[in-house]
């Protein structure tokens, strides 16, 4: 069978004669809200990418000693079990970036369970410090560590307000030294 213009259905599709106009105007707002949706938020990204991407600017803040990078996703009313709070964790850190410099960091995939506006993260650290002394940057230190992190939404942004670290090898020390993700 040929189809062409004059064919019954293809008529019926073409001109909708069946449907009443407030109708027709409705589906062809809803196709442009649509449309319009895929077109102006293609990717629009999710409350765990979010988090992720949190994680991942701490750590480059870290990996450039940039402190107020690595500050800026800290919440005023951070806390963590060892009693730091957010001025707290502002003096380990400036201590550190003084007396190391730059680190290099390696995250491993990130796990992030939502709950509301609050949300955890689960991951893996590796830190090595780097002699900036030699024309070689050799490492002369290096941990893994296991990272918890939680976070609240603020205001619209996920803030950390806690965390806590572990040595991958099992041993509490964990050098005391890096208190950022």
């Amino acid at each position: 069978m040929r189809w062409s213009r004059g064919s019954r259905w293809w008529g019926a599709v073409l001109s909708f004669s069946n449907i009443p106009n407030i109708t027709k105007i409705r589906w062809i707002l809803l196709i442009v809200v649509v449309c319009s949706g895929w077109w102006f938020f293609p990717n629009s990204p999710t409350d765990q990418d979010r988090i992720k991407s949190v994680i991942h600017e701490v750590a480059e803040g870290a990996e450039t000693a940039d402190i107020g990078r690595v500050m800026a996703s800290f919440s005023d009313e951070y806390r963590d079990e060892e009693g730091l709070d957010r001025s707290g964790i502002y003096g380990v850190l400036w201590q550190q970036f003084q007396r190391r410099g730059p680190i290099s960091v390696w995250l491993s995939p990130i796990t992030v369970q939502l709950n509301g506006d609050s949300a955890s993260a689960r991951f893996e650290v590796g830190l090595v410090e780097g002699n900036s002394q030699t024309s070689i940057a050799w490492p002369v230190g290096a941990e893994a560590l296991h990272f918890k992190v939680d976070f609240l939404r603020e205001g619209g942004t996920w803030r950390i307000v806690s965390h806590t670290r572990d040595s991958v090898t099992g041993s509490r020390d964990t050098g005391g030294d890096y208190a950022s993700p």
